[in-house]
């Protein structure tokens, strides 16, 4: 994976998109899929330098949110995390909070622009 190839990474900012859709737009080919959540997730506990990683606006929803918070629950190095512009709710923001304990390395977090209310 991309960690083993790279070992010195320090930040990552992913976007999942399409190039040369032209008239054949559909919104569906946009975004991160759960199986990338899932797999990001499996990585993320084996990263050593990266302490920056950025998916903002990449449709990602509470489910996701889900699945990339078990990597970061074993993750020891990442301090800044950005999830901007993205579909998150109050579900998936008390799921993020599973991540934030005492034990929690990451001191900057951005959810500007998702759809979190009190409740979150």
């Amino acid at each position: 994976f991309l960690f083993d190839a790279l070992p010195n990474l320090y930040s990552l900012s992913i976007t999942f998109g399409s190039r040369n859709v032209g008239m054949k737009y559909e919104r569906s080919i946009f975004g991160m899929k759960l199986a990338d959540a899932e797999c990001l997730s499996q990585q993320l506990p084996r990263t050593e330098t990266l302490t920056t990683l950025v998916l903002n606006e990449n449709i990602v929803d509470d489910e996701k949110v889900r699945r990339l918070v078990v990597g970061l629950r074993d993750n020891m190095t990442i301090t800044d995390l950005d999830l901007s512009h993205n579909k998150i709710s109050d579900r998936g923001s008390r799921a993020l909070c599973k991540c934030l304990g005492k034990d929690s390395v990451i001191s900057r977090l951005s959810l500007c622009d998702n759809h979190i209310h009190s409740e979150g």
